[in-house]
C-alpha cells in the first residue's frame, strides 16, 4: 500500500506546480516521459485519475506483476502517445497506469471479471468514436485512447509474463518435492 500511497500523493502534489512543466510534449525533455503522468488539466481529471489510482493500487499492490506494471506502463503509454497519436501536443494524466492497473487486476480474476473487461474495451471504443471523456464532464481536453490501450496491453503482458513465472515456479516446486 505504501507504492500506491505515495504514487497518489506525488500526484496531488504535482497539482501545486504548473502542470505545462511536466507533462509531455513532443519535442520536450525525456524526463517528462514518467512526470507527465503526475500532472493533469483539471481538479476533476485529477481527482479520478487519483482515486482510481488509489484504488486500484491497493487491489493490485500484493499481486505478481504489480511493480512490473507501473514501470512498464510508466514508460510505455507516453511513448505510445508520442508514436501513435501525432495530433495530441501535450498529454497528462494517470489513466494509461490506471488502465494498466485495471487490465492486471482483470486478468489475475478473469473468469469473474469478463464482463468488465467488455465494459472497458466499450469505454475505449466510444471515447475513441465520440472524441470525448466518459467520467470527466466538460473536459478541457480530448481523451487519449491510445494511452488506455497502451496500459491495458501493459497490464496483460505484464501478468501473462509472471504467471508464466509462477507456473515454472511451481512446476519446478513439485518435481523437487517429488524427487525426494
Amino acid at each position: 500500500m505504501k507504492t500506491t500511497l505515495s504514487l497518489t500523493l506525488l500526484a496531488i502534489a504535482a497539482a501545486l506546480l504548473p502542470g505545462s512543466a511536466l507533462e509531455l510534449q513532443r519535442g520536450g525533455a525525456p524526463w517528462r516521459i514518467v512526470t507527465c503522468h503526475f500532472t493533469h488539466f483539471t481538479f476533476e481529471q485529477l481527482a479520478w485519475d487519483a482515486l482510481v489510482l488509489l484504488a486500484l493500487g491497493i487491489a493490485c499492490e500484493k499481486r505478481a506483476g504489480f511493480r512490473a506494471t507501473l514501470l512498464a506502463s510508466a514508460i510505455v503509454v507516453p511513448l505510445a502517445v508520442l508514436a501513435f497519436a501525432p495530433d495530441v501536443s501535450t498529454y497528462r494524466g494517470l489513466s494509461g497506469i490506471d488502465s494498466a492497473l485495471f487490465a492486471l487486476l482483470l486478468m489475475s480474476e478473469w473468469r469473474r471479471n469478463w464482463p468488465i473487461a467488455i465494459a472497458f474495451v466499450a469505454k475505449i471504443v466510444i471515447e475513441m468514436t465520440t472524441g470525448s471523456t466518459l467520467f470527466v464532464s466538460g473536459a478541457a481536453f480530448a481523451p487519449v485512447p491510445i494511452a488506455h490501450v497502451a496500459g491495458a496491453v501493459c497490464g496483460v503482458v505484464t501478468w501473462w509474463l509472471c504467471s508464466r513465472s509462477e507456473s515454472h515456479e511451481e512446476a519446478h516446486e513439485f518435481r523437487t518435492q517429488n524427487a525426494e
